[in-house]
């Protein structure tokens, strides 16, 4: 450990001493008991892939049940972002653009060839893509939140944390389901229709949901009359479960999730560049202002993507102790884009498509002895995920209008004197080895910052996992129990990369090549062992105490989706594997005859080799560099039961995460513009040192507070129902939003302020509700421009109101 990081360590920890001195640390309780022992139900939870009390697992996780997510209006797998602390959830509409990261860390919008820092496990499966877990949010019966490296059980994708979502099992036994109606301004409708059937009553049964999801957006667009941008959902699942003896079940479940929407990001800022081509290109960029609501795009994008998943598990009771599973899974993805990309009034540069199709399939077998003091898991697990992605990008016709004025008068970055120049000075830079000079210096900066290209590219990916796992948990005396676990991986990463770049030329009817043309075939093997080790010690029945540590892995790669001299430069083709190490100390309490539940915890966490995520200015993909990084903080919830009829709850957390040693990082947009226009500056490749700075996207501070009153029974159409008033405050702290840490994509703090009210019993709900009461405005998402320099950002949703209504039948 570096002497700089302890000495920045000591803020913190004094803190977290006086926090921890002042109170304990809390968490969110599943469901609210109000019957007459006044106590907090149970949480059960399956963070370590067994069903355990919430506190009795040493892990700092947050669990959510139905009844809370609905409280606050969680109705599509980005709301998650309102209720932990901690969670940055970023989503521009339809999955595709999509981020999920845990104390600061996580994946950037549009990685392909990147795993996600956060594993994301719908019903034991871990969906090798984010965009899945966007498209459908149906029939949840529990969300568990579970921070720090989490590879030992859940396998790769986990260093940062793990959102696992358990959707309702099947019931052999009752005849019962639901019928919802959600609908508020915005064209904001969603409707969610649940069935359980027994067939053979004790033996087989089904449960079958549906839902249909559509929203308009409050972003206006200028070139097109009446239209905005939108988003519509709708799949459906199928489960079926088999108890052909006691102690044997088989679950078959099948999913199809659908999107098809009209996404966009805000153009926030011109950058010099753009400004430059706009000129070449005669016409003149709109104004910006971001909260005007309205978007200077001159072309609309569109979206549509298709997800399919089946699953089969059999669980096998052998006896009293002895538990087998088995669970594999296949999934398909489709998506399609097209549209413009670089939000802004000129025609520059559009997607003619944008396609992926993914097929991957897993497989795993457990087993589980439960004893009285010894409990363990040993597994095995085999995954491979295969993916495609051809990929068409065109200049517009502004686009092509900039490449004539570039190329017939050469004027951009110094004198010129037209073609015959430019084509000369394009065949200095064709000898071997180039030859120098003002025009060809210039030449490249026409090539690199204003000529509109023509790419190509043709990607495959595709990875094949292995691994054999273990964890066990001892009781060593009545006050003290120890877990550990062990993980072994083999990762295969292999990647197909075939890419051209051209520069069309309209008023010369010629097009030139833009670089050499990619065709890379790479294969790797990645090997490593993970794992954890925790003390717990059980002051009392009420508090507990843990402290220990994780070891968390993620595979290196390649960097195939990016543009001809990214790919064939061997310092960028390659990307190291990642470690991570955490610190953590937590505690567990039941206070107050169990009426308030505090659990929390204090984390510091090193990553060697950490993959940062930098947007290639040319094709707009991610190109992964390696740096060291810190993340250390404290994380803090309690809910307390104050009366019968009055439940408080506060989630807090403080993260800082930074750089700690960053020395070749890329520079901003501003840093590159500069350093291309000094002589024989477009050659030079511009760095920075980010060292000591924070991490893209990390807010300090977030908190959720959150008030639910059940009121007296009432009388309503001659029946009897209860009240119920919800209330919410959730706070962001500011970020940074691009991963250059260019200051003009910094964000302010916001509070957003929701509320809801209800009336409920056993047969029917009826509730109004209101989000972001304030019509606060602010971003969850600000970055570079990675076609056209400048800023653009994802708005968070403004002020809106509707009314919900659950039926219920037996």
């Amino acid at each position: 450990m570096k002497t700089k990081s302890v000495i920045r360590s000591l803020p913190l920890i004094a803190l977290a001493s006086a926090l921890l001195s002042q109170t304990a640390a809390a968490q969110q309780a599943v469901s609210y008991s109000f019957d007459d022992d006044f106590i907090l139900d149970e949480i059960i939870v399956t963070a370590q892939k067994r069903s355990q009390n919430v506190q009795d697992v040493p892990v700092s996780v947050s669990v959510y049940s139905q009844q809370e997510l609905e409280y606050s209006n969680v109705t599509n797998f980005s709301d998650l972002n309102r209720l932990t602390a901690g969670l940055s959830v970023v989503d521009i509409g339809n999955g595709l653009g999509s981020t999920v990261r845990l104390r600061g860390v996580g994946q950037e919008p549009f990685g392909l060839t990147l795993q996600p820092s956060v594993a994301i496990i719908i019903d034991g499966v871990a969906q090798p893509r984010l965009d899945t877990a966007f498209a459908s949010f149906m029939d949840i019966e529990r969300v568990e939140v579970l921070r720090g490296p989490q590879g030992t059980l859940w396998g790769r994708n986990a260093p940062a944390g793990a959102i696992t979502i358990k959707t309702t099992d099947v019931d052999t036994e009752s005849v019962e389901g639901s019928l919802e109606a959600l609908l508020g301004t915005y064209r904001t409708e969603r409707y969610v229709g649940t069935v359980n059937l027994p067939i053979v009553e004790d033996v087989l049964a089904a449960r079958i949901t549906g839902f249909l999801d559509q929203q308009d957006g409050f972003i206006e667009f200028n070139h097109s009359a009446n239209q905005t941008n939108w988003s519509d959902r709708d799949g459906g699942r199928f489960k079926l479960r088999y108890e052909p003896t006691d102690n044997l079940v088989f679950d078959l479940s099948y999913e199809v999730a659908n999107i098809d929407a009209r996404p966009t990001r805000v153009r926030n800022s011109y950058g010099s560049n753009i400004i430059a081509r706009a000129a070449l290109a005669g016409t003149t960029l709109a104004p910006v202002d971001a909260f005007t609501n309205r978007s200077n795009i001159d072309q609309l994008s569109n979206f549509r993507s298709n997800t399919e998943t089946t699953s089969l598990r059999s669980n096998w009771q052998i006896d009293d102790n002895y538990n087998l599973n088995l669970l594999s899974a296949y999934q398909e993805f489709k998506d399609k884009l097209t549209g413009e990309v670089d939000s802004s009034s000129i025609d520059l540069f559009n997607v003619t498509h944008a396609n992926n199709f993914d097929h991957n399939f897993s497989h795993e077998l457990q087993l589980t002895f439960d004893g009285e003091d010894l409990s363990y898991i040993v597994g095995a697990y085999y995954s491979e995920v295969h993916q495609r992605g051809p990929t068409l990008l065109n200049a517009g016709s502004d686009g092509l209008n900039i490449n004539n004025a570039s190329v017939l008068g050469f004027t951009d970055y110094g004198s010129g004197g037209g073609a015959a120049d430019f084509f000369a000075a394009l065949a200095a830079l064709g000898t071997v080895p180039p030859t120098l000079s003002p025009a060809t210096n210039e030449l490249t900066g026409l090539l690199k910052f204003v000529l509109v290209p023509d790419i190509n590219l043709e990607n495959q990916y595709d990875t094949y996992v292995r691994a054999l796992f273990g964890h066990f948990s001892y009781s060593l005396a009545e006050q003290w129990t120890v877990d550990a676990g062990l993980r072994y991986s083999s990762e295969k990463v292999s990647s197909r990369n075939m890419g051209t770049t051209t520069y069309s030329i309209p008023a010369l009817f010629t097009t030139i090549p833009g670089g050499d043309a990619v065709d890379f075939n790479d294969s790797k093997t990645f090997d490593s062992v993970t794992g954890n080790a925790k003390f717990t010690f059980a002051m009392s029945d009420s508090v507990s105490l843990y402290a220990g540590i994780d070891y968390g892995y993620k595979a290196g790669g390649f960097n195939g989706a990016a543009s001809p001299d990214i790919s064939s430069n061997p310092v960028t083709r390659e990307f190291d594997e990642e470690t991570t190490l955490n610190y953590e100390f937590g505690w567990k309490s039941e206070l107050m005859d169990k009426r308030l539940r505090a659990n929390g915890a204090i984390f510091y966490q090193t990553y060697d080799d950490y993959q940062v995520q930098l947007p290639e200015a040319t094709t707009g993909t991610n190109i992964i560099s390696n740096a060291d990084v810190i993340s250390r903080g404290i994380e803090s919830d309690i809910v307390y039961l104050a009366t019968k009829a009055l439940t408080l709850s506060a989630t807090v957390s403080y993260i800082d995460a930074y750089y700690d040693d960053y020395q070749d990082a890329a520079c901003t947009q501003p840093q590159i513009a500069a350093a291309a226009a000094q002589p024989f500056g477009n050659f030079a490749v511009c760095t920075q040192d980010l060292s000591d700075t924070r991490l893209n996207l990390s807010s300090r501070w977030n908190s959720n507070i959150s008030a639910l009153y059940q009121g007296k029974s009432l009388r309503v159409a001659n029946t009897e129902a209860n009240w119920f008033a919800f209330t919410e405050a959730v706070f962001r702290d500011d970020f940074v939003g691009d991963p250059s840490g260019n200051s003009e994509t910094k964000t302010s703090s916001y509070t957003l302020l929701n509320a809801k009210i209800g009336l409920h019993n056993d047969a029917w709900e009826a509730e109004a509700w209101i989000k972001n009461i304030f019509d606060e405005e602010y971003f969850v998402s600000l970055e570079e421009s990675s076609f056209a320099d400048g800023t653009t950002g994802i708005q968070g949703d403004r002020r809106s109101a509707g009314v919900r209504f659950k039926l219920f039948f037996k």
